[in-house]
């Protein structure tokens, strides 16, 4: 029981320190996406002005674009990893939980079944194959967390 709890919080805090790198992460990439909006936006006001030639308008403006797009995709893509780890910890931090009582309790319950079992397939009286949801995902929780 005092494994679970110091591994849950153990996890925890690995979760949030991830987190947090993420917000980092996220909040940057925010700014240069505004940051590269202002420039695009001056853009059209310096070729009014004839700062800026037509061909260097298109240029600079596609460049612009670019970068603001390739920001926000980012920034999607690190807002989904981040939703995953959470819902992975959450996962096995319940199936921590479990297992917890699986040590006072012996019974094979069939929330137990459902958390621990992804597939059983049965091909045959002397053929059974069961997929089990958490074989290897505490290596990936760990991997995505930094500690290999």
């Amino acid at each position: 029981m005092l494994g679970k709890l110091l591994w849950t919080k153990q996890l925890d805090s690995k979760v949030s320190a991830k987190k947090s790198e993420v917000d980092g992460e996220i909040v940057e990439l925010r700014l240069k996406a505004q940051k590269n909006k202002a420039f695009l936006n001056g853009l059209y006001e310096n070729l009014v002005n004839g700062i800026l030639t037509e061909t260097e308008y298109r240029e600079l403006r596609e460049g612009y674009i670019k970068e603001v797009n390739y920001s926000l995709e980012c920034i999607q893509q690190l807002t989904a990893q981040q939703s995953e780890l959470e819902q992975q910890a959450k996962r096995y931090i319940c199936m921590a939980d479990m297992l917890t009582k699986v040590d006072t309790n012996t019974e094979l319950t069939a929330q137990l079944v459902d958390i621990l079992i992804e597939r059983i397939t049965v091909n045959g009286p002397d053929d059974i194959s069961i997929d089990f949801r958490f074989e290897c995902g505490f290596n990936e929780l760990l991997e995505v967390l930094g500690d290999e």
